[in-house]
């Protein structure tokens, strides 16, 4: 892909070891700084690149909160 839209990832990290997982998230914080919108899902927080600015909390299938990362994760 060229120019991708949008970048989607679907828990990115999993079964990764820890000097992959760092460099996929150095990629991942490239991109965002590079402007490129990215959705990624995870069920773990300490995951999420620091560049995050909004989150969707999900629990059985119904949305539990939703916002500003500050906010949400408080």
């Amino acid at each position: 892909m060229r120019s991708p839209r949008l970048l989607i990832l679907d828990d990115p990290f999993g079964g990764l070891d820890l000097a992959t997982r760092d460099c996929l998230q150095k990629v991942i914080r490239r991109l965002m700084r590079g402007g490129l919108p990215v959705l990624l899902l995870t069920n773990r927080p300490d995951e999420l690149p620091p560049g995050t600015t909004h989150l969707l909390l999900v629990r059985n299938q119904r949305i539990i909160a939703q916002g500003v990362r500050r906010d949400v994760l408080k």
